[in-house]
């Protein structure tokens, strides 16, 4: 695909994107430019669009409200786990990264660094995303304690009850 066709149908795509309660949309474009990837990361700078490039792979993705809502309630978990144990967690957000000597760029949905290195639940892999067991940088955080409470729908109380775990 043209690289003129490539940013035609990109823009296409943003204006179909779907409502916040609509289902979460994703695809992948194969054989993308660095160049194409930052264009169009550039022409489509939207919070309703999320995009992730690896070696000439990119996934354009429009989160649903559900993502949304296990997203906030992971980050909200995670930050009282370091309240509750002292970890100097320092939020980033949803802020985009890119490194073009390795040709990957992503936009993770929340983002943490812990002294100057980064912390991650997920990787992205040649393969794509894989679940990251344990840490190595926070001692203690066990993920599968933590996806029982992101599995919650009352965040307040999730978080609350989180905390007294903590706290035991």
């Amino acid at each position: 695909m043209a690289r003129y066709e490539l940013m035609v149908a990109a823009r296409s795509t943003l204006s179909q994107l779907p409502a916040p309660d609509a289902g979460e949309q994703s695809f992948i474009l194969h054989n993308v430019s660095w160049r194409d990837y930052l264009v169009l990361r550039n022409l489509l700078d939207s919070p309703a669009l999320r995009m992730a490039y690896c070696e000439g792979e990119l996934e354009l993705m429009s989160p649903s409200e559900a993502h949304e809502h296990t997203k906030t309630l992971i980050a909200r978990l995670l930050e009282m786990f370091a309240i509750e144990r002292d970890v100097p967690l320092h939020g980033k957000g949803s802020t985009t990264y890119r490194a073009e000597a390795k040709a990957r760029g992503l936009e993770p949905d929340e983002c943490y660094f812990v002294g100057q290195r980064a912390f991650q639940v997920h990787a992205l892999t040649a393969d794509g995303y894989v679940q990251v067991a344990a840490s190595a940088l926070v001692p203690g955080l066990d993920f599968e304690v933590l996806a029982t409470f992101v599995r919650r729908e009352d965040q307040h109380n999730a978080v609350r009850e989180f905390r007294d775990r903590l706290r035991a």
